[in-house]
């Protein structure tokens, strides 16, 4: 089982921003309290070129914090928090304000990219790729 720490997502956005990639934001929706689910495609030039990520992700203190692919093993619910809906749409906001600045132009991953990325990520960030965590601090 691989995962992907917060870490390791800050070092392959890193590189995809690089590459001047594309991501259009295709859904985003809250699948459950607590949980939102999006799908993203990316295109470029790079190893993302034409791939779609469709995810589902537990939210922590208002941000993305552990997730999987939708078609793996099922979350572990970790909060119960009554602000699942202002939870969601704060993300959303997030979401959207970090892929719209993947717009295909070749670009450092400058303090606004981090700011973005902070903004969406939760610090115990994980996601779950076939079984195994990767971190934030493995990618860095």
């Amino acid at each position: 089982t691989h995962t992907l720490d917060k870490d390791q997502l800050w070092k392959l956005q890193t590189i995809v921003i690089k590459n001047g990639t594309v991501a259009t934001v295709l859904k985003f929706k809250n699948a459950k309290p607590n949980v939102v689910e999006y799908k993203i495609h990316f295109k470029g030039t790079d190893e993302l070129v034409g791939k779609t990520v469709h995810c589902a992700y537990e939210l922590m203190d208002g941000k993305i914090c552990r997730g999987r692919a939708v078609d793996e093993s099922p979350i572990t619910t970790i909060s119960k928090a009554t602000t699942a809906t202002a939870n969601f749409y704060q993300v959303q906001k997030n979401a959207q304000a970090l892929f719209t600045l993947f717009d295909g132009v070749p670009k450092p991953f400058d303090e606004e990219m981090n700011k973005a990325f902070e903004a969406l990520y939760h610090q115990d960030f994980i996601h779950n790729m076939d079984g195994e965590p990767l971190n934030k601090v493995q990618w860095r």
